[in-house]
């Protein structure tokens, strides 16, 4: 263990640091977001990529069951499967054909007692390509153009 017997003087600097204070932005209590209660549409049709889906199973009662085919956390929800891409521009097309792939059989057989959800865009954020720069303008435009395509052949349906 190193001592200070040898020491010309007591160790310290005699430097004087100054620190500027930055003032602490201002800090709001956290609110709840209302959402709306999906529980009363026959059928909620839920479409976005393996987060979506980990946000609408019930993992207890599948283990319960040992089963690996999803049990949801309400009888009314229907997710098809995973659709594997982010809301890009250039993927919109492919979107499109999947949506209707996935979901138009139910879409029909329900009419308009029927909730969509779209999302999550979490690929979006987490892909290594930097596509989408610092406002994820592709993202919210093809979010858009796939939305207001959903409201033009399922006219009526609420839309998440």
């Amino acid at each position: 263990q190193p001592t200070k017997q040898h020491w010309k003087n007591s160790g310290a600097v005699l430097e004087t640091f100054h620190r500027n204070e930055v003032p602490l932005p201002p800090m709001t209590i956290f609110e709840k977001p209302i959402v709306d209660d999906l529980s009363h549409w026959p059928l909620v049709v839920f479409f976005g990529d393996s987060t979506m889906l980990q946000m609408i199973k019930d993992g207890k009662a599948m283990e319960e069951a040992g089963t690996e085919d999803n049990i949801f956390l309400k009888n009314n929800i229907f997710f098809h499967a995973n659709i594997r891409t982010e809301f890009r521009m250039d993927r919109l097309d492919m979107l499109r054909r999947k949506f209707q792939a996935m979901h138009r059989k139910q879409m029909l057989k329900y009419e308009f007692d029927v909730a969509i959800v779209v999302g999550s865009a979490i690929w979006d954020v987490l892909i290594p390509e930097n596509i989408q720069g610092s406002y994820f303008e592709d993202h919210l435009a093809a979010c858009r153009d796939f939305v207001t395509d959903l409201k033009k052949r399922y006219f009526g349906r609420k839309i998440y």
